[in-house]
């Protein structure tokens, strides 16, 4: 009998000890299910928008939930026979002011759709794009052929607003940065503001002001500082001013501007210098204490945390303080209310509610794991997408008060959690002193890290485009980590810095000084350390084989931008030009000469097109390699563009990936 129950026993073990594999990450639909995205609520707060796919798959319809009812409302069904592109994605989903319908982006056309079940989406501005209603649904403002154009609904007339190339897209839609509004509707509806930076001239904050009865407008124009980047702009609640956030494009200074609409004067509230650089975090604004102070983020002392400044003494004060980041934030300015998620635990983000007046904060979740938020227009409801090792990422809601009941909206086709070992990294944290930068990274260990084993080290760089202080345990880019930690390699995801032309200088030295942190652990083997770089990283991979060959015995520089980076943020096409205008390409190809240094193993994967061409042109660089008698792969798959998706040539990239690792990291 006993050794009945041992057998039994034996057999249960394994099969709750089974590992992801590459199938199970990659094959569609996928078996985690989709994250919902672009969570939008209604102007009432009773219903919210999203963007999901039931099935697992890469199209994400649009999706609407009555948070009063059961069940959920499918309202588009275009990914039934469509795949997934730049051109395929719904994006810009705006509820009317009246709540009774949505419109969105698709295929460069402006579509709308009633939310009752028998309502279908049709294209309401063909050929048009960013689409935004006035506060009380009496206008319709919008993009077409790089021209701005406003539209009385009621009547139909039309007038335009702006010229051609009079919005600079390439600068607004980096996804380093918040998401910049195009316009901003003053609260009596008589004027809208937009940036306008017209032929790389210095941007410029216009004013339209619309004269209803004839629709005619009149200009404010306010120059702004040249070679910067509005990140945010606000109306005052007085409709007297605006607030402004805006960056150096070179990320050494940053602004807090306040802009007097009556006397067209124009307020210094906050600069921030940093000859390195100044922190992407922050770019959100919001005015609170009824218009009195502006709420912003600063990384200033080290850290992401939330500061307010008097409008009128310009006094700074900290919302936020401690050793720990504040990963986002927002405020409901009626009823003072401030919002933010922080991981002052690791492994764990947790959404607090902070009173400006004395500075406490209130921790609102309890469930472990990583919350992201979307507070309703009132603030009294929150939106999240929560996920853990054991939840798959679903959206909930809840009402904005501690430990309130998180009622679940989304159920995607998750697996047996039991089946499968689900591990959370080690977030760690160790600071550069050359740049005085926190460098965070996440460490998967394998599970027999004795000391009898020396396990070789994979460091896995990506592009700075999102926090990396969190990790989500269901991203596709931890799922391939776990699993190639799994092949008994040591694995450390880390980000590099692609927006300054010394980036690599400074990304080279964080990697230096993160394995030095791994070899403290007995059963780290740094002498046999890999790297893999994708995108922009594999750039970063490609020169740091060059430059510091002392530090890697092979590298894997995969030119692709994996269409699953695209989710948080979504990250198009269109911001190559801002990247390319503002990396010193010239250099960045020097760089590359110092290729006769190498002395370890580089492949290069790359499919029809690259989406770095311009700083790495792999196929010459190649054929230099050669002639020089380096060791030099090449894998080319002639099937895919720019994009790496989840499917069976991304299965067989990684087995291959693995294999080269395997080959010359033992």
């Amino acid at each position: 009998m006993k050794k009945l129950f041992l057998f039994f026993a034996v057999v249960f073990s394994v099969q709750a000890a089974e590992l992801i594999d590459l199938p199970f990450i990659f094959q569609r639909p996928l078996s985690y299910g989709t994250v919902p995205i672009s969570v939008k609520w209604s102007p009432n707060d009773a219903k919210l928008a999203f963007l999901w796919n039931e099935k697992g798959e890469q199209f994400r319809d649009i999706y609407i939930k009555d948070i009063e009812s059961t069940g959920i409302q499918r309202i588009t069904s275009f990914g039934k026979n469509l795949s997934l592109s730049p051109t395929n994605i719904i994006r810009n989903l705006v509820w009317s002011p009246d709540g009774k319908s949505i419109i969105f982006e698709f295929q460069s056309d402006i579509y709308q759709c009633g939310i009752r079940r028998d309502d279908k989406p049709a294209i309401w501005i063909p050929s048009a794009s960013h689409p935004s209603f006035s506060p009380t649904g009496k206008y319709i403002v919008y993009e077409k052929d790089s021209d701005i154009w406003i539209q009385e609904i009621s009547s139909g007339k039309i007038i335009q607003l702006a010229y051609a190339l009079s919005v600079d897209n390439t600068l607004a839609s980096h996804p380093l940065f918040a998401e910049t509004p195009r316009f901003q509707w003053s609260s009596d509806e008589n004027s809208i503001a937009f940036i306008e930076a017209k032929n790389k001239q210095a941007p410029c904050l216009v004013i339209r002001q619309i004269k209803t009865s004839q629709l005619r407008n009149a200009d404010i124009r306010f120059p702004i500082h040249p070679q910067t980047i509005v990140r945010d702009f606000q109306w005052a609640l007085d409709n007297q001013s605006i607030a402004i956030d805006e960056i150096a494009t070179d990320l050494s200074e940053r602004y807090l501007l306040r802009f007097d609409v009556r006397q067209s004067v124009v307020d210094t509230l906050y600069r921030e210098t940093n000859p390195k650089r100044v922190g992407a975090f922050g770019g959100k604004i919001f005015w609170i204490d009824g218009g009195q102070s502006l709420l912003f983020g600063s990384s200033a002392n080290g850290y992401d945390h939330l500061y307010t400044v008097k409008v009128e003494s310009r006094i700074v004060s900290a919302l936020t303080r401690g050793q720990f980041d504040i990963i986002d934030y927002s405020a409901e300015n009626q009823k003072q209310k401030i919002f933010y998620t922080s991981g002052e635990v690791a492994t764990e983000i947790h959404i607090f509610s902070v009173d400006p007046a004395t500075d406490k904060s209130e921790k609102l979740t309890f469930r472990n794991g990583v919350h992201s938020f979307i507070t309703s227009n009132s603030g009294e409801k929150i939106a999240e997408v929560f996920s853990s090792s054991q939840q798959v990422p679903e959206l909930f809601w809840s009402n904005a008060t501690p430990k309130s009941k998180m009622v679940r909206i989304t159920q995607s086709i998750s697996p047996e959690m039991e089946d499968y070992q689900l591990k959370l990294p080690l977030t760690k944290s160790v600071r550069n002193p050359q740049t005085g930068r926190l460098i965070y990274y996440h460490l998967w260990l394998p599970e027999k890290n004795l000391v009898s084993s020396k396990y070789p080290v994979i460091l896995n760089i990506f592009e700075e485009t999102r926090s990396q202080k969190i990790h989500d345990a269901w991203s596709i880019n931890g799922l391939v980590n776990q699993w190639l930690c799994d092949q008994k390699f040591i694995v450390v995801e880390m980000t590099v810095r692609v927006i300054d032309a010394d980036s690599i200088g400074h990304s080279i030295s964080d990697m230096k000084i993160v394995l030095k942190e791994i070899s403290k652990y007995d059963f780290a083997d740094v002498n046999r350390a890999g790297i893999i770089g994708t995108h922009f990283g594999g750039y970063d991979a490609t020169v740091a084989m060059f430059t510091a060959p002392e530090l890697f015995k092979a590298g894997v520089a995969i030119t692709a931008l994996p269409e699953w980076q695209e989710e948080m943020p979504t990250c198009e096409p269109d911001i190559l030009p801002f990247l390319f205008d503002h990396v010193d390409t010239e250099k960045a190809l020097k760089r590359l000469d110092s290729y006769p240094n190498l002395t370890g193993h580089l492949l290069f994967i790359q499919g029809a097109e690259s989406s770095i061409e311009a700083l790495l042109p792999t196929v010459t660089l190649a054929e230099k390699m050669t002639d020089a008698r380096k060791r030099v792969d090449f894998i080319f798959y002639p099937w895919k563009n720019l994009h790496l998706e989840a499917d069976e040539t991304t299965i067989d990239l990684y087995q291959k990936i693995y294999e080269y690792f395997r080959r010359y990291l033992r």
